[in-house]
C-alpha cells in the first residue's frame, strides 16, 4: 500500500500489509513500486484528479494486474466506467448498508429479547 498518513501506514503495517509512504500522484515515486507485479492496484483517492494523475502514471507501466477505484460520487462512477477500470467501488454505499444491516439485527434482538422477558 501507499498513504502519505503515518497512521494508516502503521494500522497497515500491524496488519501485515506492507505499506510504504508516498504520493500516488507523484510519477517518480511510482516508478519505484512493483506495479508490474501486482495482482490488484487499488486506489481510494477521494479526488478524481488525484485518481486521473495516478491513472496516468500507471499507464507508464506493462502490467497484467486489475485495477480497482472507489467513487464516493455517482458522477465519478459514472465516470470511471468509461475508463479502463475493473471493479468501481462505492464505499459510502457499503458503509450504509453495513449500517442498515447492524441495525435490523439489533431491531431484531431488541424485539426478541422483549417478547421473552419473564
Amino acid at each position: 500500500g501507499v498513504d502519505v498518513n503515518p497512521k494508516c501506514i502503521k494500522r497497515a503495517e500491524d496488519e501485515g500489509i506492507t505499506t510504504v509512504f508516498g504520493d500516488a500522484e507523484d510519477m517518480a515515486f511510482l516508478s519505484h513500486l512493483p506495479v508490474p507485479n501486482a495482482r490488484w492496484i487499488i486506489s481510494t483517492l477521494p479526488e478524481r484528479e488525484a485518481n486521473e494523475i495516478l491513472m496516468q502514471g500507471l499507464d507508464m507501466f506493462t502490467r497484467s494486474g486489475k485495477l480497482a477505484i472507489a467513487s464516493y460520487r455517482e458522477d465519478d462512477a459514472h465516470y470511471w466506467q468509461h475508463h479502463n477500470i475493473d471493479l468501481i467501488m462505492h464505499p459510502y454505499e457499503k458503509a450504509a448498508d453495513r449500517i442498515v444491516e447492524q441495525v435490523g439485527l439489533s431491531e431484531a434482538t431488541e424485539q426478541t429479547a422483549s417478547t421473552v422477558k419473564p
